[in-house]
Order: C-alpha cells, then sequence, then structure tokens
C-alpha cells in the first residue's frame, strides 16, 4: 500500500472515532473500499443483530441505542413501546439493525459497521455465489469480506457491493488471536459499561423512560423503508394501528 493510501485510510476511520471509543468503518466516497474479516461466529452471536429503538435526546445529532425488549411477546414487554402517540402510533419504532464487528487487514484496525437488517442477507448471498462458483462449503468463518461502496457521498441511492474471498492460513491465525484478544467493538453496554447498544432490563428501561423519554425535549426520526414480517411480532392485534 502506498504511503498516501495509507493516510487515506486512517483518515477515513479516525475521523468515524466517537468520543467513547468506538470507531466506526466509514465509507464516505464511490469506490472507498473495506478488505478484512468479522471478529465474530456471525451465526451463533446473538449482539450481531439487534431490534432496537434509536432515539435523539435533546436535538442530539447521534442516536442513543437501546435494545427493544418487545421480542414475540408484545408491547407489554418493552416500556418503550408502550409508548403510543395519540393515532396508538409507536412513538419511538423498534428497528432491526445489524451491527457488524470487523478487522481490517489493511490497518489492523477493529471497526464497527451499522447497517440496516437486510445487509446480512446480502452477505450471505455472496457466500452463497462464492461456493456455487468454487463448488465448496465455506461460511463467515473462512471467508474474508470485502465491501465497495457504490454511490457518490450524500447520494441516497447508495448502494454497496459484498464479495468474498478465502482467507489465508495466516489471516485464519490472525482472525482466531484477535478474537481470542477481544478487540472487537464493543456492542452491549448498561449503566455502568458504555458501548453502542444500551442492554437494559426491564427495570432499568422503565425508568429511562421516566428520566429521558417523558422529562427531556427529544427529537426522534422513524424509521424508514423497513419490512417486518406479520410473524416476527406475533398475533398481537394493535399492530394493525402500527407504522408498518
Amino acid at each position: 500500500m502506498k504511503l498516501t493510501d495509507y493516510y487515506e485510510k486512517m483518515d477515513k476511520i479516525e475521523n468515524k472515532t466517537d468520543k467513547k471509543g468506538v470507531t466506526w468503518l466509514s465509507l464516505k466516497n464511490d469506490g472507498d473500499t473495506f478488505m478484512g474479516f468479522i471478529l465474530a461466529d456471525i451465526y451463533n452471536d446473538e449482539q450481531i443483530i439487534q431490534e432496537i429503538h434509536a432515539i435523539k435526546l435533546n436535538g442530539s445529532k447521534f442516536d442513543t441505542r437501546v435494545k427493544c425488549l418487545r421480542g414475540e411477546g408484545g408491547n407489554d414487554n418493552c416500556p418503550i413501546c408502550q409508548e403510543l402517540n395519540e393515532d396508538r402510533k409507536w412513538k419511538y419504532p423498534p428497528r432491526i439493525k445489524v451491527f457488524l464487528p470487523l478487522y481490517d487487514t489493511e490497518t489492523g484496525v477493529s471497526v464497527l459497521w451499522e447497517r440496516s437488517h437486510n445487509t446480512m442477507g446480502l452477505i450471505l448471498k455472496a457466500v452463497s455465489n462464492y461456493n456455487k462458483l468454487n463448488k465448496s462449503n465455506e461460511d463467515l468463518n473462512t471467508l474474508g469480506l470485502m465491501i465497495t461502496r457504490s454511490g457518490k457521498a450524500g447520494d441516497k441511492s447508495t448502494t454497496y457491493i459484498f464479495q468474498v474471498y478465502k482467507l489465508s492460513d495466516e489471516e485464519l491465525k490472525i482472525r482466531e488471536e484477535k478474537i481470542k484478544e477481544g478487540v472487537r467493538q464493543p456492542i452491549y453496554g448498561n449503566n455502568s459499561t458504555w458501548a453502542v447498544v444500551n442492554n437494559y432490563s426491564y427495570d432499568q428501561l422503565s425508568n429511562f423512560v421516566e428520566t429521558k423519554l417523558r422529562e427531556e425535549s427529544i427529537k426522534s426520526e422513524a424509521p424508514k423503508g423497513y419490512d417486518y414480517p406479520d410473524e416476527f411480532y406475533g398475533d398481537d392485534d394493535s399492530e394493525t394501528d402500527l407504522p408498518f
């Protein structure tokens, strides 16, 4: 890698490190590319795919992410889901997000990438295509991931191209070592341990509703373009009044 390329890569990463230390992957311009691997057993890791509430507190441009407790049990399981507008629509709609803990093999930096829920389907399709082409049976524990941005900065129609490739023995060794070292960016946290998603108990979340949502000025954006299957949420009759 040229020195100028290295500094461009590091600038892309360093500009997306938040004040509490989480380093985000940012592919800002058309053609920007990430190459590396996932720092987790993606098939069994329960933190990677999350149903969350993303809320802007006091006009902040950054979301406060809180794990939704709703699951398949309905609104009664989640204090935030119980906060409804007068037309019985969620004030703070839950959304499914993917948090990919990644390791950039070009820079040696652990990063986190937050995407919509359909991202995993695109990545798994790339794995399937790879296996068909190579008549193999690899998975994301043995494959590297290349992500390429297709779209200029600010272009709302931007898409990402996902490709996978076989990790070398040396890269597999590095991956195993990095996972054991726990270098991945933190996803879960609570009142004492900060992370990207606040993983509150029911009582803690009730307190959050009382002390944050009802007593502070809040700006919240409803998600657009999220398609939740009805069976995911069970048979709650109130679903017909909710914004999907």
